[in-house]
């Protein structure tokens, strides 16, 4: 039977079955504000996940038997992908009794027309009201109509009855747009803003009457903005929306925000209700509150934008090798090509293939470009070795039996000499990320625990997250290795936020927080 055609699983998370789980992690569970519920201090962020991939299907698989019990995905994840393999990974799990429904919060948002999505916006009779046509392949809407068709789409992929919770997603694309057209957002147009969020809060509260959601809440990366920037987005406004939409039992109950070492404005602006900061005013209004991003930071530190990941980077073995002499040989080689066999072939295949081979003169002259570890790594893999691969295939193919021979003999020589380069040039990079990850880890110092001091950067980082008064920290765990990282939490002493285990959040802001890029 294909997933579509299965009847929605029944049931939702419940209180002592969540907690029940969630006190497999090896820490205290913790209570999902005032939804009577219990999570896992760590969650399953499902961003990059997608149903083609066998290594992600295990690791939410190992993460779920950890007792990570809260999993946050989207409409809009994988065009969808993401929704399905968390539904499908779910069912297999309930159906063998490995879990149950009730062990698990699921989570899922709404607003992106991207994909799919977009294309169906485009198919439509008459279009959604009240889109925000930010790019020609980004649109975004919170209107009830796109809601509902989302919401249908949601449950069927997750193959659930009730999703848990629903959050709107990244309703600032509103005040984006409107600063874009306009180089403003006016008080007319909070006005407009706060329309369509009590449109949208009324009918996810039809939704919960209906079984369809238990709860819902808004995740925006612009609750940590100063309040006076035009794109803010205000927590306790949406939540005195809600009251005027819901009444006292209302149903929103669930925010999410970035949250990590450098990006620390849900710790340090202050809220326009006097509240301290994000944090606080969820704490006090009983909201549970999620942290993503927790080892993606992105700052401008005066370089421009960039992005810092706050984990271990694994170095070279030895001292990394001056990558330059070893360019320099494979241009040696590229020119014995240019000279030889490459100069021959050119009354057939034109002079350009006498400069097919230019690895080594362009890396050389390009290596100041390249950002970072990630940068190189995306390069490497994505074209230079698919450039060539795709050489090899096809003069192996295309040239002259007899001239085949003198190819290979090239192609090992030119090959071996081109491995020693990008891995010459990548030890470069793991160095330099290492130094910057020991620099993070020696920031850390002033502000946590002694006896975390030894563990890799990225436990630190999300022990640290965890000292602060959040619910739960949203990680990326799409390889079991991720899991197994952050399954080993349960074991480190002191716990986090408990006497010995606390954090100085003064030393954290004046250690680390930088201007953030959302």
């Amino acid at each position: 039977m294909r997933d579509e055609e299965r009847p929605l699983w029944p049931g939702r998370a419940a209180p002592a079955a969540s907690a029940e789980r969630a006190r497999r992690f090896g820490m205290d569970p913790r209570p999902f504000g005032r939804t009577g519920l219990h999570v896992a201090p760590v969650g399953f962020g499902a961003y990059r996940v997608h149903v083609e991939s066998a290594l992600h299907r295990q690791a939410f698989e190992e993460a779920v038997r950890a007792g990570v019990n809260l999993v946050d995905t989207s409409a809009n994840y994988g065009d969808g992908g993401s929704e399905i393999l968390i539904g499908q990974v779910l069912r297999e799990l309930f159906e063998a009794r490995v879990a149950g429904r009730e062990d698990v919060v699921v989570i899922t948002k709404a607003g992106y027309l991207q994909g799919t999505a977009l294309e169906l916006a485009h198919e439509r009779q008459q279009p959604y009201p009240d889109v925000v046509r930010y790019q020609d392949s980004c649109w975004h809407c919170l209107h009830p109509e796109f809601l509902a068709d989302q919401l249908a789409l949601s449950r069927q992929r997750l193959g659930l009855q009730t999703i848990d919770v629903f959050l709107l997603h990244n309703p600032e694309y509103f005040f984006i747009d409107r600063e874009n057209r306009a180089g403003e957002v006016t008080a007319e147009d909070r006005e407009e803003f706060d329309r369509r969020l009590r449109e949208a809060f009324a009918f996810l509260e039809q939704a919960v009457l209906r079984g369809e959601i238990a709860w819902y809440g808004v995740s925006s990366n612009n609750f940590v903005e100063p309040p006076d920037s035009g794109q803010y987005v205000s927590l306790g406004r949406a939540l005195a929306l809600a009251r005027e939409v819901g009444g006292a039992l209302h149903h929103f109950a669930v925010a999410e925000l970035p949250l990590n070492l450098y990006e620390l404005g849900a710790l340090t602006e202050a809220q326009p209700d006097g509240s301290p900061s994000a944090l606080a005013l969820a704490r006090r209004e009983g909201l549970a509150l999620l942290a993503n991003r927790p080892l993606n930071a992105f700052v401008d530190e005066g370089e421009g934008p960039h992005m810092i990941r706050l984990a271990d980077a694994p170095g070279p073995k030895d001292q990394p090798r001056d990558p330059l002499p070893i360019l320099r040989a494979l241009q040696r080689l590229e020119g014995e090509w240019s000279r030889g066999l490459g100069a021959r072939l050119a009354a057939e295949y034109g002079d350009g293939i006498r400069e097919l081979l230019r690895w080594g003169s362009e890396l050389e002259a390009g290596l100041g470009q390249i950002r970072d570890l990630g940068h190189w790594l995306h390069l490497r893999n994505n074209v230079i070795s698919a450039h060539c691969a795709q050489i090899e295939a096809s003069l192996t193919s295309d040239l002259d039996p007899a001239l085949l021979p003198e190819f290979r003999a090239f192609w090992d020589d030119y090959g071996q000499q081109m491995l020693a380069a990008l891995d010459a040039i990548e030890d470069d990079f793991r160095a330099r990320a290492q130094a910057l990850t020991d620099a993070i880890g020696d920031r850390l110092v002033a502000a946590t625990p002694a006896a975390w001091r030894g563990l890799p950067l990225s436990r630190r980082a999300v022990l640290t997250l965890l000292a602060l008064p959040v619910t739960c920290v949203l990680v990326g765990m799409r390889r079991p290795a991720y899991v197994h990282d952050m399954a080993s939490l349960g074991m480190v002493r002191p716990k986090p936020g408990i006497g010995p285990g606390k954090v100085d959040a003064d030393a954290l802001v004046a250690a680390f927080r930088r201007r953030a890029q959302h």
